[in-house]
């Protein structure tokens, strides 16, 4: 858009573009499985050998019995609550989220 001001002398323009944008957008990530979330990771397998990839208690070097944890500390069960739980396969979470562009 523009005009003239003063006659021949002085004129004004403006412009303006913007554009929204609104897109799905799928997220893939990996949780803990259910039974991870108790300390079972006797289903834990290593993908390049598809062996038991065993659990190694980093104190004493040693690996844990039956990879299986005899407790889990308070602080991270609370912290579990914060991770959402699998949706795909045994540890797969996927979610679509909208993907919003706002450009003036």
């Amino acid at each position: 858009m523009g005009g003239p001001i003063r006659k021949d002398r002085t004129f004004f323009f403006v412009y303006y573009e913007g554009l929204r944008n609104r897109q799905g957008e799928t997220e893939n990530a990996t949780m803990p499985s259910l039974l991870e979330r108790q300390g079972n990771f006797s289903q834990t397998v290593d993908p390049s050998t598809g062996q038991v990839d065993p659990l190694i208690n980093e104190f004493t070097g040693q690996p844990i019995p039956g990879n299986q944890l005899p407790g889990i500390n308070p602080i991270s069960q609370n912290l579990l609550q914060f991770y959402p739980l699998p949706n795909l396969g045994t540890n797969g979470f996927v979610t679509t989220q909208t993907l919003n562009q706002n450009n003036d």
